[in-house]
């Protein structure tokens, strides 16, 4: 440490971490070795938090805001912990902090464009557009005021906004990350509102000279702009270039494992850079693959309808450590299925509730848990969503809208659960007849009824997965931006 003793609690607790194996092992020994610099604790903080670690991660961020005062480096961790917690109050606390105490720092930007997000996942969006409008006229260069802008513009249902703001800064800044980040800006949001314009636009970029943040961008967006049948050629596109991009190693594994090329995603894994992004993920795929068991740990299967509070459910299972597919498997993008189930323990959203009966029978040891709202509310919630993403002003409008962002797939799937009844109200109460009916005699130790706006969180929660709960608030995500209710 730099002034005084070294803190014991925090030898001691790298100590633990570093007689284990992997990244983070070695990280702590790294630290340890080199009497805690601070780069090193840095190094060994951002690598907890990529295992998923977020109890050490900040216990090493604390020790190391406390030596290292004169660098934000500590601060900045404890502030990334928080968002990872989902605890948004904290979290923009600790970044108007940075702010604050940092203002000529390179990072200054990024710090202000996360203050923003924090306010507007607390619900607080005017204040929010407020801050980022202000920021863009002082910076226009600073393309990441812009992307979260465009962000809340379009949560918002403002779409054409949304699209305005990308066209308008699109050549003020031509670095290849920030181009990246405006491209998947723009094809998410014509994704789900034009999608022919969508996939055109993709066209062009394959055409471009690649960089290995554009090819991310494409490679994610293939299952949202592309039915089935067209995702292999884009994908084995997408991977002949990769081959020949020396920082798309990650991007080549994923790109193999949409593929289903299980052959050569085995052998580019003993290349792969240890420290690099989803490697957690990526690690147990490859012993998933090699004939490893899978977690002993029951799976969990979160089953409740959009805008019932199961974004927030996802991030309260990844806090307690199950490895969560949310909505999309995050290695291929592509919707979750039953498959993926050998290397996520939890799933949660629409591809998973839809098919709960048949998850029940492959995992008879799983444990579901049924988000639930109050019906009126859910109705309006619902109907606000649809409306911001798919553009349609009435139900009818709604259930005859041809197929968009994720193609037949999702269709399919809001066909299921909404759109062959009459209205949404009926579309809950038959939802909610079909899983408890279904559970009706199911033991409490595999069935939660779990409802965050009347309060539950981590008691209800924990009490049911027989673990301990956090010290820190049960997360809040995914508000609506006009409502500030969760998702």
């Amino acid at each position: 440490m730099r002034q005084g003793k070294p803190d014991e609690s925090l030898v001691s607790l790298l100590g633990d971490v570093s007689v284990g194996r992997g990244p983070a092992a070695d990280a702590a020994s790294a630290a340890l070795g080199s009497g805690l610099r601070a780069v090193d604790l840095q190094a060994c903080g951002q690598t907890l938090v990529r295992a998923g670690d977020l109890a050490r991660a900040e216990i090493v961020f604390a020790a190391l805001a406390r030596s290292h005062p004169e660098t934000p480096a500590g601060a900045v961790g404890l502030a990334e912990v928080s968002v990872a917690l989902a605890d948004w109050s904290r979290a923009l606390l600790a970044w108007e902090s940075l702010v604050t105490a940092f203002p000529d720092h390179a990072n200054l930007p990024y710090w202000q464009s996360q203050v923003a997000h924090a306010l507007m996942e607390m619900g607080r969006s005017a204040q929010a557009e407020s801050l980022l409008r202000e920021l863009i006229a002082k910076s226009p260069e600073a393309l990441r005021y812009v992307h979260t802008l465009g962000a809340l513009l379009f949560r918002s249902g403002r779409w054409e906004e949304a699209l305005a703001t990308t066209v308008a800064y699109a050549t003020v800044n031509t670095a290849p990350a920030h181009q990246a980040t405006l491209a998947r800006l723009r094809l998410e949001i014509l994704g789900r509102r034009a999608p022919e314009i969508g996939r055109a636009e993709f066209a062009g970029l394959m055409a471009r000279p690649p960089s290995a943040d554009m090819l991310t961008v494409l490679f994610e967006l293939t299952p949202a702009l592309f039915e089935k049948a067209e995702r292999t050629a884009i994908w084995s596109e997408l991977l002949a270039k990769a081959v020949d991009c020396d920082d798309c190693g990650v991007l080549r594994l994923r790109t193999r494992l949409a593929l289903r090329d299980d052959e050569g995603f085995l052998r580019d894994m003993h290349q792969a850079d240890p420290g690099a992004p989803y490697r957690r993920l990526l690690d147990r795929t490859a012993d998933i693959l090699a004939g490893a068991p899978s977690s002993s740990r029951p799976k969990v299967f979160v089953i409740g309808l959009s805008k019932t509070g199961t974004t927030s459910l996802a991030q309260a299972l990844g806090t307690l450590g199950w490895q969560v597919a949310d909505w999309r498997n995050p290695l291929t993008m592509e919707l979750v299925t039953e498959d993926d189930f050998g290397v996520f323990d939890a799933g949660v959203d629409t591809p998973v509730s839809v098919r709960f009966e048949a998850l029940r029978h492959r995992f008879p040891n799983a444990k579901f848990v049924y988000t639930v709202r109050e019906k009126e509310a859910w109705v309006d919630a619902l109907l606000r969503h649809l409306r911001r993403n798919v553009g349609a002003t009435s139900w009818e409008e709604m259930r005859t809208a041809a197929p968009a962002y994720y193609g037949r797939e999702l269709h399919s799937i809001h066909q299921e659960l909404y759109f062959r009844y009459a209205d949404p109200a009926e579309a809950w109460t038959a939802w909610d007849r079909r899983v408890r009916s279904s559970f009706q005699n199911a033991p409490k130790s595999r069935f939660l009824v779990f409802d965050v706006f009347a309060g539950h969180g981590w008691p209800e929660l924990c009490r049911f997965l027989r673990v301990r709960a956090p010290k820190h608030p049960f997360p809040w995500t995914n508000r609506d931006p006009t409502m500030g209710a969760p998702a």
